[in-house]
């Protein structure tokens, strides 16, 4: 574990520099397009979840560590799909779909009208999402009839499938997803104990090991490296050749502790 947090302050240190780079002086000063723009504002999602992730591992907080390992995931699969696979039609769809919850509220909002006199701050939720649709040309009628919410009408396993990488859906994506919604084996396995037939609270957070650790900072390293060759930004290679060390000298760690982890279950 020694290792593995190295490894893991070495990798945020790569991400916010690789996600600071620019491929030219114009993006540098004045920033990107708005679709380069959502590929950007995934990898700072990633920075920031990585970031939450890190401190709750140093923490010794397995199960918010794994709440964060699954907000990383996700983010990832999203960023790799609109990187290989995205198109207009794709970046249109992902940032329509973001108003899911604004299509209610809108909606709630008009009958009342209707009914009603809206109270102050119904008038300024209601301007609020009328003003950011009208930024992102989206018509109150495009929203209202919408109703496809997902980026090219792909829910995860379809942009995975779409990766050609569908086996990671049951191994990486369903399995941390038990962090965040908290079921019967999430419950079992680390808020109770069970004592006969019978079972108890517990308080006390999981321990992380490298099983934890370095899986999720070679996913994230991999995606940076993605990133910065669409971003064509790092031209000489720096980041790329440092991610690549990296990602060589963990796996081994992880190979290793996975021979001594098998051997103990034995």
């Amino acid at each position: 574990m020694t290792l593995g947090i190295e490894a893991m302050n070495r990798c945020f240190y790569l991400m916010r520099v690789g996600v600071s780079l620019a491929k030219t002086k114009n993006e540098s000063m004045n920033g990107f397009s708005k679709n380069k723009a959502i590929i950007v504002g995934h990898m700072v999602r990633l920075c920031k979840l990585y970031d939450g992730y890190c401190l709750h591992i140093c923490k010794r907080q397995l199960e918010l560590a794994g709440i964060f390992q699954r907000l990383i995931i996700e983010t990832e699969i999203r960023m790799s799909y609109l990187i290989k696979k995205g198109t207009k039609v794709s970046f249109d769809s992902y940032i329509l779909a973001s108003y899911r919850s604004e299509k209610e509220t809108i909606a709630d909002l008009n009958k009342k009208g209707q009914e009603r006199e809206l109270s102050l701050i119904e008038k300024r939720i209601r301007s609020t999402i009328l003003k950011r649709l009208k930024e992102d040309k989206i018509s109150q009628q495009k929203l209202l009839k919408n109703k496809v919410w997902n980026t090219d009408g792909k829910d995860t396993r379809a942009m995975l499938r779409a990766l050609d990488r569908e086996y990671e859906y049951s191994y990486l994506f369903g399995t941390s997803s038990r962090w965040v919604h908290g079921n019967w084996l999430e419950l079992r396995l680390y808020h109770l104990n069970r004592i006969d037939k019978y079972w108890q609270p517990n308080l006390s957070y999981g321990q992380p090991d490298t099983r934890l650790v370095i899986p999720i900072t070679v996913l994230c390293l991999r995606v940076l490296l993605r990133y910065i060759k669409w971003a064509k930004s790092d031209p000489d290679e720096i980041i790329s050749l440092l991610g690549k060390k990296i990602i060589e000298a963990i796996t081994i760690i992880d190979e290793e502790h996975e021979k001594r982890y098998s051997k103990r279950e034995i």
